[in-house]
């Protein structure tokens, strides 16, 4: 896993899936599912931006002078 655009699609899967789980009945579990997936939807915005801060350093380096 050391693409950051795959992670962070991975990370945005994970959160859709936490978020279904977060549906059950028990609001004690539904409380835990909707803490994981915020977990997950956080470190998903961490990785695209961690994607933008490379593509812009890459588009900034090959700029012509």
């Amino acid at each position: 896993m050391a693409n950051p655009l795959y992670r962070a699609e991975r990370c945005s899967d994970l959160t859709k899936e936490y978020r279904v789980s977060a549906l059950c009945t028990s609001t004690e579990i539904r409380n835990y599912y909707s803490r994981i997936a915020e977990q997950y939807s956080t470190l998903a915005e961490a990785e695209e931006l961690d994607v933008l801060t490379c593509l812009r350093a890459l588009a900034a380096s090959t700029e012509p002078i």
